[in-house]
């Protein structure tokens, strides 16, 4: 038995069955009330009570057979537990209970709402203890309101087997309101922290950890005599009662507030050594989810924002919001999110609209239009899935102007209202795909929610979203996830049982999170070659571009090192200040750095799938072309002669790369670049040239004091000896 899993929103997914068993017992199915079916018996109901308060263990059948029957058990027991459990399973699903003759419990799939209150509770404290009282403060919220339904079990007061649940309940209803007012006190929200406490203290009158909350809660609001009056009850009540005294931390409170001292903040409901937040699932982006945590915390508190996950396509943006809205969901609050698309654009705040119909959409018509207020006529023509429990739309001949602002306010009320129930994320995808009125709806919200219990969140692909940004930059804070490391590239190489392919991994894509993942996918599945969904997704990237720079990014794929605006203007025939223009636009796209004088390819990988892509003729006429261009650059001269398939231009121009060499005293280098002119010349049948490099290369071998070597080189060309491979740097 588990609680609801999170969607891909981060939204708790309603349990196809969830039990009620504080307050009177109850089922829900589908996220509505269930009535129970006639079949299915009071001793039935009393088994699925049973398996309730089981918290997810197994309840035998003997223990079963005893609550059922007592002293008086059926001739058959075990046949009839099965009995029972069978129609649960008629009513419920076949999985709902689990197990056979040796016992039973609750399935995956069904929900239990005092574990669910108490994961909730769990979560609250754990994030009292990590310092984050804005996110605490919202599953402990959310917690108590679940426990406050009255007791565990209410309709089985004497039933023994019952008890358990009852004290569970009231342990955790009083970890939830001490979790809830800690964090309240801490945010600097004393109200709700006096009305969660005093709760306590009615149930509880000599809790001192509650009263010291009362008190502190009295003072922040600025009433010391009735933190004082509270403490003089509490030592009356207990010299009466037990014949004690308050606590030393309680004497301590008492006398800050006589004192009027600063008092102490709340101790958290955790020790710290055991608040380390949970895993997100993802690679080195806990300090990016850290900022937005913060905002959550923030805005659970009535503080909202505006955050921007900025990066280019595939840096990981969705990803990172994505867990972000998981956690938000898991802790009680309210996710709304929707994509963007350019093709919708013009359809007036489409985005918003997606977002807040499934919301809007299940509320009860009565609810709906509490909750409308005075926006009804414009909620009304904003979102037509609420179109008919509202009524009529704003007439037809309002001014445009005017139809817009009323829109936005009518959102705007509509968040505040939903964050009063619980904080709202609003979550839209691919904002950079939005038209220009969500982008200045946003910007409404951003300056005029103040007080709502709300977090936006949009994620924005850099390159395209210059817009957006520029609109929204004032009203906004940026979360920019950076490339991975080495390290983590190592990590996710290792859990794909490539560690040795890691370094090379990270050389070629740089760390760029979608070619790590992609490349890593298709290497574990036994594919050397680029994997199809990475090539689409830089030919993608690339035609964003336009054809000019994605001609320029193609004839520039053939340089395997620096690419210099004027030798590719030269090899397109473009003025060189074209080539320049193009050549930023690709630094804006992120498809170029800056490398020194020149640019070079954010990685290689993008620089492979287009040289790929390219076809052959059209390679090899830009090969010959930089060949022609490369000047004195011999080595450059011979790369692009072999790759244009000249081998005995390419074998010359290696020779005399090989003879600077040796004049430069490089003998290693010297070798290297012979025995490549050796290769080519060979292919080509240059026997001059093909001479010429072996006494370079016995001389270079000589002053290595690598005399046989030397020696096997003034003797002739080894038979047969195969040019060398040319690979792929991740390869």
């Amino acid at each position: 038995m588990t609680s609801a899993a999170p969607t891909a929103g981060g939204e708790r997914e309603e349990p196809p069955v969830r039990l009620h068993v504080i307050g009177a017992f109850g089922v829900d199915m589908g996220g509505k009330p269930a009535s129970i079916p006639r079949e299915v018996s009071r001793k039935a109901r009393t088994l699925l009570k049973l398996l309730a308060v089981g918290a997810g263990h197994r309840v035998s059948t003997d223990r079963a057979v005893e609550v059922l029957w007592a002293e008086d058990p059926p001739a058959k027991p075990l046949e009839n537990v099965a009995t029972l459990v069978s129609r649960l399973r008629s009513w419920l699903g076949t999985s709902a209970v689990e197990g056979g003759r040796d016992g039973y419990r609750l399935g995956a799939d069904v929900e239990v709402d005092l574990d669910v209150a108490e994961e909730l509770t769990s979560r609250a404290e754990q994030a009292l203890a990590r310092g984050q009282s804005g996110v605490a403060l919202v599953p402990a919220e959310q917690a108590c309101a679940l426990l406050g339904h009255g007791i565990a079990l209410e309709d089985e007061p004497y039933a023994e087997w019952a008890q358990p649940a009852a004290h569970r309940h009231v342990a955790v209803l009083r970890r939830a309101r001490l979790a809830h007012a800690k964090a309240a006190l801490t945010a600097g929200l004393p109200q709700p922290a006096l009305v969660t406490a005093t709760a306590g203290l009615i149930d509880d009158p000599l809790d001192e950890e509650i009263v010291r909350l009362v008190m502190t809660a009295h003072h922040d609001i600025g009433e010391p005599a009735r933190a004082l009056a509270v403490y003089a009850t509490l030592r009356e009540v207990l010299a009466d009662e037990l014949g004690t005294n308050p606590s030393r931390e309680t004497e301590m409170l008492h006398a800050a507030l006589l004192r009027e001292e600063a008092l102490p903040a709340p101790a958290s409901a955790q020790e710290p050594a055991r608040a380390a937040a949970e895993p997100s699932g993802l690679v080195e982006r806990e300090q990016e989810l850290d900022q937005l945590r913060a905002a959550w915390g923030a805005a659970a508190t009535g503080s909202p924002s505006l955050l921007l996950v900025v990066g280019e396509a595939g840096i990981g943006k969705t990803s990172l919001a994505e867990a972000a809205a998981a956690e938000v969901g898991q802790s009680g609050g309210r996710v709304l999110r929707a994509r963007c698309y350019e093709a919708e654009r013009s359809l007036f705040l489409q985005p918003l609209v997606d977002a807040l119909t499934p919301a809007l959409a299940a509320l009860p018509p009565h609810r709906l239009r509490e909750m409308a207020g005075s926006h009804v006529e414009s909620l009304a023509a904003l979102v037509p899935a609420a179109a008919l429990a509202l009524g009529p739309a704003v007439a037809a001949g309002t001014p445009a102007d005017e139809t817009r602002r009323l829109a936005f306010e009518a959102v705007l009320h509509v968040l505040r209202r939903l964050g009063d129930d619980a904080p709202v994320l609003l979550l839209l995808d691919d904002l950079h795909n939005a038209g220009a009125t969500t982008v200045e709806a946003l910007h409404y919200l951003a300056r005029r929610g103040g007080g709502a219990r709300l977090l936006v969140v949009g994620t924005v692909r850099r390159e395209e979203g210059a817009g957006t940004l520029a609109t929204l930059g004032d009203v906004s804070t940026s979360v920019e996830p950076a490339m991975f490391s080495e390290s983590a590239v190592r990590q996710l190489a290792d859990g794909a049982g490539l560690p040795d392919r890691a370094s090379a991994i990270a050389r070629s894509t740089r760390g760029h999170p979608f070619f790590v993942i992609e490349v890593l996918r298709g290497l574990a599945a036994g594919n050397e070659a680029l994997p199809e969904t990475l090539q689409a997704a830089v030919l993608a990237r690339v035609a964003r571009a336009g054809p000019d720079v994605e001609r320029l990014l193609r004839a520039a794929s053939v340089f395997a090192a620096q690419v210099d605006p004027a030798t590719v203007a030269a090899m397109l025939a473009v003025p060189p200040d074209d080539a320049a223009r193009r050549c930023e636009e690709a630094l804006a796209a992120r498809i170029l750095t800056v490398s020194g004088r020149a640019y070079e390819f954010a990685n290689d990988l993008i620089r492979e799938v287009l040289y790929e892509s390219t076809p052959e003729p059209t390679r090899l006429a830009w090969h010959r072309q930089a060949a022609d261009l490369a000047g004195d650059n011999h080595e450059a001269m011979a790369h692009h002669a072999d790759a244009a398939g000249d081998p005995e231009r390419a074998a010359r121009a290696w020779l005399l790369a090989a003879e600077a060499a040796s004049a430069r005293f490089a003998a290693s280098d010297a070798v290297g670049l012979a025995s490549r002119a050796a290769d080519a010349a060979a292919a080509s049948g240059s026997p001059d040239v093909l001479g010429r490099a072996l006494l370079v290369r016995a001389r270079s071998q000589e002053a290595r004091g690598r005399y046989a070597e030397a020696l096997a080189d003034l003797q002739g060309p080894p038979p047969g000896a195969p040019a060398r491979p040319v690979t792929s740097g991740w390869r």
